[in-house]
């Protein structure tokens, strides 16, 4: 089975309903396609929008150190007595 296409420039034309008539010049062929031209409609424009407020920037908030376990400063005071206090009975000795 052939089949055909056209492509109509529709420049000038008012809307309306056409039909193409298609004839073969070496067959007895007929055949036609019917169209309808409808008048444009407006596309509308693009309403602008304005671009969102940015969000501010967070500040970075320092993290405290974690304060020192109270059993590691009581284990190093305890030590520190423990030294003074042999130097101490050393030197009585």
């Amino acid at each position: 089975m052939n089949t055909w296409s056209f492509l109509v420039d529709t420049t000038g034309f008012i809307p309306d309903d056409y039909t193409v008539l298609i004839e073969s010049i070496e067959a007895d062929v007929r055949a036609s396609s019917s169209f309808t031209l409808s008048e444009a409609e407006p596309i509308p424009e693009p309403t602008p929008t304005e671009p969102p407020e940015p969000l501010p920037t967070p500040t970075p908030t320092p993290t405290p150190e974690p304060p020192e376990a109270a059993g590691s400063a009581f284990i190093a005071l305890v030590g520190a007595l423990c030294a003074a206090a042999t130097l101490i009975l050393r030197r009585k000795e």
